[in-house]
């Protein structure tokens, strides 16, 4: 009697942890999941980069950022920061701007295959009324 009152004891103790982990691995992939669709995406359509999100923003894009290794990297300050307000987004003509290499250099146009775009979620302040 008193083993088999121990098995039982050891089935819930099982089931209650299963629980748990099942549980806390199901909110680890909805909160990635939620964290990844509010990100900025960005896609190139001949040399203009389009950048978006599945949500509304606010986003500020402040740089890009393009290279595969150290010494391909090459990076542009955007002449003005782009808002990004809507799900729209925006588009950034890369041959207009000022490339330079990882030193801070001047530095000849990239070659586009690894681009990246550098921005910021700024924090809203709302008016009370």
């Amino acid at each position: 009697m008193d083993i088999e009152r121990q098995i039982r004891w050891l089935w819930r103790v099982n089931g209650v942890l299963w629980f748990l982990i099942v549980s806390a691995g199901l909110v680890w992939i909805f909160q990635n999941q939620i964290t990844e669709s509010k990100k900025l995406q960005c896609w190139l359509d001949g040399s203009t980069l389009r950048v978006a999100s599945t949500t509304d923003g606010p986003y500020v894009v402040t740089h890009v950022a393009v290279g595969s290794t150290e010494s391909e990297k090459r990076w542009a300050t955007l002449p003005e920061p782009i808002a990004i307000v809507d799900s729209r987004g925006a588009e950034i003509d890369l041959k207009k701007l000022k490339w330079r290499d990882i030193l801070g250099q001047t530095a000849s146009p990239p070659i586009y295959d690894q681009i990246e775009v550098l921005y910021v979620v700024p924090e809203v302040a709302r008016m009370r009324r």
